[in-house]
């Protein structure tokens, strides 16, 4: 055997790690994602919890309208929106992600 058997050995070595390495990017690039969309839907279901609460407090508006109208706003969908004595309990949808939250008279 000789060095001229082991020409090319390197690129395919390389062209496999290449691939490996880009196989986990797009691992972490799906994870980083997601992780984003739920921190996004946790806030969307927060703040309309809040919407929510205030238009019970105030006396403004519906609840779950007030609460509805701030999560698109936020490019969520309420998927449950319903009052509990003073507070509203509000299920989003932003996504695949979906966050729930409850806000109290303010």
């Amino acid at each position: 055997m000789n060095r001229l058997d082991d020409r090319g050995g390197a690129s395919v070595a390389t062209a496999g790690l290449v691939a490996a390495l880009l196989c986990l990017v797009l691992i972490v690039v799906n994870v980083a994602a997601a992780v984003v969309h739920s921190h996004q839907a946790r806030n969307a279901a927060d703040t309309a919890a809040i919407a929510g609460a205030l238009a019970v407090s105030t006396a403004a508006a519906a609840p779950c309208r007030a609460a509805a109208d701030v999560a698109s706003k936020n490019n969520a969908i309420v998927q449950e929106c319903r009052v509990e004595g003073g507070d509203v309990v509000v299920e989003v949808r932003l996504g695949t992600a979906r966050a729930q939250a409850r806000a109290g008279p303010i």
